[in-house]
């Protein structure tokens, strides 16, 4: 280059007196280079790898502990951390020099750019020169070089010396502001080696491609990754060559490409955590699955991934290889990640979506006709795919909630859907063959997916399994605000999810709900307003006059013990699922009590199912919607069995705050209501099975045969119940939740409030009694167990024994040794015969004794000023007074 800048000088001077010098350095890049490859093997030997892995080192993705050589691992003093350290400052070293040396480079190259432009306008402005004056002398430098010339020719020169003059001083310009560029970059360098490894630094050298993967593989998580586009089109095609029967063998290629997309498919990943780094982690994504779906040819997307026929790879490499096209097509997906339903190939959004008729949207030739049959050959893939993918991978809202709709809605179909008797059995033996894969060693393959499925159930179950992690999708369902599914309402597709009969019981559907229990009593607001908004949703669409016949009408035989039903309702197959609606109700136990409330005396007040009210979270449902729901539940006596210690429970805890607040309505009539409603769930339930539960005999046995462990439950139920109630119940304090559950919780279980008339009285002043002679502990209130201890009990023979003596004699009171006194609140541990009416201390007996206690005792409500007193009676009568209208009018309206 010196030797050109000299012949166009010499040219220029002697023709022009022209010439021009651009600085120059005397840094050699080739001798810099030198220097840095120096330190990427001394970085290389600290890991005691030598150079071996100089290039592979950034071109790709390695872990720290796999790049380390044994031999150094093996010794004493090792020190993990130490270690990446050490490798980490000496790779920046290295990287940055290397930089430098580009620079130095960069600056060259542009000099000798600048020195061709004037190359090039010397010989131009040569050429274009007239014809000087023969014999004319050589002019010195610096002197009029125009004397050479005579006439017109003087004025020609004269142009076209000022063009070059001109010429000149822009290069000259131009290289005085490229030599200040390059002292600044050569300052720079330095500044930053003496800074070292900072974030910034090493994201300057990543982000300008010259510290590739080296940083993440030496620290991992938090340094930068060198993500471009370009790798994502380059690597898609990479990824084709090793699918299908001619499918390569892996190599360093083909495990560079898979790593990067693991990384950026793996939604656990930090990338996900800086926006910039999404922003280009979904965009690679994007364009590595669109040239992934050019490269398929005639075959759709779904089944080009999945073909895993190679020969050349083994089946836990070809699983390695699903789950990093799974987790990549679901973080794709993902709007939390930055993806979503338009972000991804149509063939994927038709895979997920299913036939959809006329408002469908065909974008590519190739999936103009998609039917049922091309559907039915995609399920298994993208079964295969994504059940690949980790249990922590998650699609986005509209991806999981169409999918979820698609298959739900074909379902509901029955036989004259997609979803035939002879789809649904197709053996995984069969799918495992399809996929390429070998069913020797299916079985030892841990995970779902084709390897190791039974059918093609199980391969609906392993998609459900990963529609239903996404609550917000669950949720858009739920609500019917959205789905590319425009074929079915979130009625059918409840009822073709709830009706079918799963191999699992149910299991894997109830993911649809079981998040709604968690969040309904979470301390934050959107949280509890999602499930709130979800779950009426849910029994809304659930409770129509069409889904209730579907659901308790399901075609499917059951058998029971000595009894079949041939149509029976899906509790009785599906436990698991029809468990998880026990869970909803649980959630909004007062809202299904208020359900009952009347409108005036004669209608019931709500009809329907309307909106979630947060601020005191309740969902307004009607009468008869509750009762369906609440019939669901009663499908197999396991949950029947819950609910009704549920419903048990919450009117002791309702009896519980009566007595701490005196408000009736908000408590006995909420208990009466919801105890008979549960009642009119069970007749319903039992003619649906053939069986009649209008005899109040058979349906007291039926809920003593259901009632059977409630002391076990009650442990469970009622911090669940105390918790509903803090959001759900006006004008009670916490404080007051929290005393009654306790108090519940530290006794033993008190007999069934599933009882009327005398019972139902007897229930109450017992609960009365226990309130008015115990302390918040279960000690004895001297005070009140005085007075009963001061009054005969046989009112007409004053020399009796005491009313509270004769209360022990019955065993409704009990006494300790050390002198503590109790009450005794389950019956059957009373000392009287139930069934014998002549025995020495009857039912009545006892009756007549509560009531004589009542009687001799004030109840007080409340403390202070705003305190109220009444006698005994009268705060009973009070309590069983709204839970009888309620309980009867409710069995008016309802059954």
């Amino acid at each position: 280059m010196a030797d050109s800048l000299s012949s166009y000088n010499a040219t220029a001077m002697s023709e022009f007196g022209l010439s021009f010098n651009p600085r120059n350095t005397e840094a050699s890049q080739g001798d810099i280079n030198k220097w840095a490859r120096e330190m990427d093997i001394l970085r290389a030997r600290i890991m005691g790898r030598s150079n071996e892995l100089s290039g592979q080192f950034d071109d790709t993705a390695v872990h720290f502990t796999n790049a380390i050589s044994w031999n150094v691992k093996d010794q004493s003093g090792y020190n993990e951390g130490l270690w990446r350290d050490a490798s980490y400052s000496v790779n920046f070293c290295a990287k940055e020099t290397l930089s430098w040396a580009e620079a130095v480079g960069d600056y060259k190259k542009d000099r000798s750019d600048l020195i061709e432009e004037w190359g090039s306008a010397v010989k131009s402005a040569a050429k274009r020169l007239p014809n000087k004056i023969v014999n004319a002398p050589s002019p010195a430098p610096h002197s009029d070089f125009s004397q050479q010339y005579t006439g017109i020719y003087v004025d020609k020169f004269k142009e076209i010396l000022g063009e070059l003059s001109g010429k000149l001083d822009d290069l000259n310009t131009r290289s005085s502001k490229r030599w200040k560029k390059f002292k600044e970059e050569a300052e720079e360098h330095g500044e930053r080696l003496k800074e070292g490894p900072t974030p910034e630094n090493v994201k300057r050298l990543v982000d300008a491609g010259i510290m590739g993967w080296s940083a993440y593989n030496i620290k991992g998580q938090g340094e930068p990754l060198p993500i471009r586009m370009e790798d994502a089109g380059r690597n898609a095609q990479i990824l084709a060559k090793y699918l299908g029967p001619d499918g390569k063998e892996p190599d360093e290629a083909y495990w560079s490409a898979l790593l990067a997309l693991q990384l950026m498919g793996s939604q656990s990943s930090v990338i996900y955590s800086d926006p910039e780094a999404k922003r280009k982690a979904t965009a690679y994504l994007e364009r590595l699955f669109d040239e992934l779906d050019k490269l398929s040819g005639a075959e759709r997307l779904p089944v080009f991934l999945a073909q895993s026929a190679n020969a050349n790879m083994s089946d836990a490499e070809k699983r390695e290889l699903a789950k990093a096209l799974g987790e990549g097509i679901l973080t794709l997906s993902n709007e939390s990640y930055g993806g979503g339903w338009d972000r991804l190939p149509e063939s994927l959004r038709n895979a997920a979506a299913g036939p959809t008729g006329a408002e469908q949207s065909i974008d590519t030739p190739k999936y103009e006709l998609y039917g049922d049959v091309e559907w039915k050959e995609d399920l298994p893939a993208l079964s295969y795919l994504l059940g690949s993918a980790g249990p922590y991978s998650e699609g986005g809202t509209e991806f999981s909630s169409t999918l979820t709709s698609s298959l739900g809605g074909a379902l509901k179909d029955g036989k004259s859907g997609p979803f035939d008797p002879s789809f649904l059995a197709m053996s995984g033996g069969a799918l495992a063959v399809d996929l390429g894969i070998s069913a020797a060693t299916s079985d030892s393959v841990s995970g779902a997916g084709a390897l190791g499925l039974e059918n093609m159930e199980e391969g609906l179950r392993q998609l459900l399994d990963v529609s239903l992690r996404s609550e917000s999708g669950n949720h858009s369902l739920l609500t019917g605000e959205g789905s590319q599914n425009t074929l079915y309402s979130p009625e059918d597709v409840l009822v073709g999810l709830y009706s079918y009969e799963w191999g699992d019981k149910g299991e894997t559907v109830r993911g649809l709900t079981d998040w709604i229990a968690r969040d309904a009593y979470s301390p934050f607001d959107s949280a509890r307003e999602r499930a709130g908004e979800a779950a009426a949703g849910l029994i809304r669409n659930m409770t129509t006059s069409s889904a209730f016949d579907e659901l308790t009408k399901t075609g499917v035989r059951v058998e029971d013990e000595d009894l079949s039903y041939g149509d029976s309702r899906f509790g009785q197959f599906n436990t698991r699922a029809v468990d998880g609606l026990a869970d909803v109700f649980e959630s909004y136990m007062t809202s299904f009590a208020k359900s009952t409330t009347l409108d005036g005396e004669s209608e019931l007040a709500y009809k329907g199912v309307g909106n979630y009210h947060l601020e005191n979270n309740s969902i307004q449902i009607g009468g008869e919607e509750a009762k369906a729901f609440m019939t669901y539940l009663m499908g197999n006596d396991g949950t029947a069995g819950r609910v009704v210690n549920l419903t048990d429970d919450y009117a002791n805890v309702m009896a519980g705050i009566y007595f701490e607040t005196g408000k009736q309505t908000e408590t006995a009539a909420n208990a009466g209501g919801l105890n008979r409603l549960m009642e009119s769930a069970l007749i319903r339930d039992a003619e649906l099975r053939g069986e009649d539960l209008t005899d109040t005999l058979e349906r007291d046995k039926k809920i003593a045969k259901l009632l059977s462990d409630k002391g076990a439950n009650a442990a469970e139920s009622l911090p669940a119940i105390g918790k509903h109630l803090k959001n759900g119940i006006d004008g009670i304090s916490d404080a007051v939740i929290d005393r009654v559950i306790e108090r519940e919780t530290s006794r033993p279980p008190k007999f069934s409030t599933h009882t009327f008339g005398e019972e139902i009285d007897r229930y109450s002043r017992v609960n009365a009694l226990d309130y008015l002679i115990s302390s918040e502990n279960g000690a004895l209130n001297e005070g009140n167990y005085k007075k009963l201890d001061e009054v005969a009990a046989d009112s007409a023979d004053k020399n009796s024994e005491s009313l509270a003596k004769r209360l022990e004699d019955y065993g409704v009171l009990t006494k300790s040794s050390a002198g503590d006194v109790r009450v005794q609140m389950d019956p059957e541990k009373w000392k009287v015969d139930f069934n014998d009416p002549d025995a020495k201390a009857s039912i009545s007996d006892i009756d007549q004794s509560l009531s004589d206690a009542m009687d001799n005792v004030n109840f007080s409500f409340g403390a202070g000023e705003n305190g109220t007193s009444l006698p005994g009676y009268e705060a009973t009568n009070r309590y069983t007074t709204q839970y009888k209208n309620r309980y009867e009018s409710t069995e008016k309206h309802l059954g």
